[in-house]
């Protein structure tokens, strides 16, 4: 049985105001900090945001979580304790409905022996578990003071129709941007359409068009930008697949003097089974392709990706320059990575993630080391990861070590992930 992870899960960043790290959340409950670093949310921040999550699923080192069939109990984040070096220590508390959908994640830092609170989300629901509204709140003093709000709506298949978002600003609800979204028959997105909120009325941003062929697999995206007056095209890309379904090429455009220009060209490798063996970028310059870069894999015994090298095209070869290898536990889930830096004669190690888990596959704790030439060294922060319900979902934290604690949803409840 085929076990390669191929596929993408869900990566929503987010920054707080008070403490200067980001955490990635995935699925319904997964822990996030405050909604405060607007530029997350601005329309240039979400544009192509749809297509460019789909470019990330082609990594192989990205687990596929979308068609997981878990069915044993489930664990939600019921709490994690983040050290830094840059920051005091900090931890995160969630609370749930008894459906197991996430109700408020709380986010605290360590100050003079105390915790003291530092930003908070309150989210609502349907009775499908997709996330309705979504409030940040900051704590100033002795009091929760209101930073952002979004509203969702939904389709019948649960796809997102609307996302608007909100700044508290004078005692009000004052909208930034919201998001359009159409799709088709099969589910697929088709026009996403962003506006920005001018002077109480909304303001075309940005659309972005996407193409399917008929089993539903992605041709094309062009995007367009609005100018007061009219749309004109910035940029597009036209996708192509073999026999077996395996994307081989990607051709990016852009618009310039009223004609489509030649950018960069993706190419893709597969073994016979339909492993990707390498990933290579080229250059449109002069009339002519020039190899820019290329990404090539290797992969275990029990089919997981074992080591990533990357390199770059100089004088007309391959020269290394980073690689990442990869290590796993009994359960399948990532026990280290590695990252090395080739120096001109050998690779030197530069950065450690390690992680443990308890019985069920749940990590407890990530930490994350840095090479100080004889030994491995916690004086620096760095991205962990944390996964749970056996690489079905992920939390993300930005420190040298995490201590994470899970809550076990009841038997018999069924959660949308």
């Amino acid at each position: 049985m085929m076990k390669m992870f191929t596929k993408c899960f869900s990566i929503v960043f987010a920054l707080t105001l008070l403490c200067s790290f980001s955490l990635a959340a995935v699925g319904q409950n997964s822990l996030k900090t405050a909604d405060v670093g607007h530029e997350n949310f601005l329309p240039e921040a979400q544009y192509m945001q749809h297509y460019n999550q789909f470019i990330q699923q082609l990594d192989p080192a990205v687990i596929d979580n979308s068609t997981s069939n878990f069915d044993g109990d489930i664990y939600l984040p019921d709490s994690a304790y983040i050290l830094s070096v840059e920051q005091n220590p900090q931890q995160h508390i969630c609370t749930y409905s008894p459906d197991g959908y996430r109700l408020t994640s709380t986010m605290q830092k360590l100050q003079s022996s105390s915790w003291v609170n530092v930003s908070k989300e309150i989210c609502t629901h349907d009775v499908n578990g997709n996330i309705l509204t979504s409030i940040w709140q900051v704590w100033d003093t002795d009091i929760w003071v209101y930073v952002s709000k979004v509203t969702n709506t939904y389709s019948t298949t649960n796809n997102l129709l609307t996302f608007a978002r909100q700044l508290w600003e004078d005692d009000d609800w004052v909208y930034t941007n919201k998001t359009t979204n159409t799709y088709d028959d099969y589910g697929n997105l088709v026009l996403n359409v962003q506006e920005t909120w001018a002077t109480d009325v909304w303001e075309y941003y940005s659309t972005e068009l996407y193409t399917y062929d008929e089993n539903n697999r992605l041709l094309s995206v062009t995007g367009q930008l609005w100018n007061e007056t009219y749309w004109y095209y910035n940029n597009q890309s036209t996708l192509t697949y073999d026999a077996n379904g395996n994307l081989i090429t990607i051709l990016s455009e852009y618009w310039e003097d009223e004609v489509w220009k030649k950018s960069t060209k993706e190419s893709f490798i597969y073994s016979i089974i339909n492993f990707k063996l390498s990933y290579v970028v080229e250059l449109w310059e002069d009339d002519d392709w020039v190899k820019s870069s290329r990404q090539l894999y290797i992969y275990n015994a029990l089919e997981f990706i074992e080591i990533i090298t990357s390199q770059t095209w100089e004088s007309n070869a391959w020269a290394n320059v980073q690689k990442i290898n990869y290590a796993y536990t009994t359960f399948g889930n990532i026990e280290s990575v590695i990252n090395e830096e080739w120096d001109g004669s050998v690779w030197v190690k530069q950065t450690l993630g390690q992680s443990y888990y308890d019985e069920y596959g749940n990590a407890i704790e990530g930490n994350y080391y840095v090479w100080d030439g004889t030994s491995w060294v916690q004086n620096q922060d760095g991205l962990i990861t944390m996964s749970y319900n056996l690489l079905t979902n992920f939390n993300y934290y930005v420190g040298y070590k995490v201590d994470a604690h899970y809550y076990t949803l009841p038997v018999g409840v069924f959660i949308r992930m």
